[in-house]
């Protein structure tokens, strides 16, 4: 389940939109010393599935809207907080709350998971990473044809193992790096 909160501004300014995923992709048990679904602390870190993708930041943007209601802080902007719950699978995933929730989400810019502080020794930041268009998605559906038979008698143009060749492929295939402006100007600035 989506979960959209609004702490109200006085709407002089566009709100922001502090937006994080709440799903987690499952977890074989067996393999885990600890229950992968617990959230266990131990010696000052979680342990747990999603733990860093992305729950300690949902829980930051969620503290961070309580504390300007609880503090009454005089806001120009309305802040957003959106727990999205299916970015690891669709159908309902930001596409999804984009296109049928737009007017509940609208901001003028939004804050999630991208980015990092990295600090020097002293405990000064040394700089501010701000992660923009760092992946994008691509859809591909293949079908096969061949010959209808029972996988005990598999034949030369069994369908399901031509599917498994081309998966194959499309697992091995290298996509090309491509640099977006921002990134370039990354880079030459660090």
């Amino acid at each position: 389940m989506h979960f959209i909160a609004r702490l109200k501004g006085d709407g002089s300014r566009k709100p922001v939109l502090l937006a994080a995923q709440s799903d987690v992709v499952g977890a074989e048990r067996e393999k885990w010393s600890m229950d992968p679904f617990a959230g266990i602390i131990r010696d000052g870190h979680v342990y747990g599935r999603g733990a860093i993708d992305f729950k300690g930041g949902l829980a930051v943007f969620a503290m961070a809207a309580l504390r300007l209601g609880e503090r009454k802080v005089p806001l120009s902007r309305d802040v957003i907080i959106l727990a999205e719950a299916d970015e690891e699978w669709a159908p309902m995933n930001t596409s999804w709350l984009a296109q049928d929730h737009w007017a509940s989400m609208d901001a003028e810019f939004a804050l999630n998971e991208g980015g990092w502080v990295i600090m020097h020794d002293d405990g000064r930041v040394r700089y501010v990473s701000i992660s923009t268009a760092d992946k994008s998605v691509l859809g591909i559906t293949l079908t096969a044809k061949g010959t209808s038979t029972h996988s005990s008698m598999p034949l030369p143009d069994n369908a399901i193992a031509s599917l498994g060749a081309a998966i194959g492929r499309i697992a091995s295939y290298e996509l090309p790096v491509q640099l977006t402006a921002e990134s370039t100007q990354f880079f030459r600035t660090i």
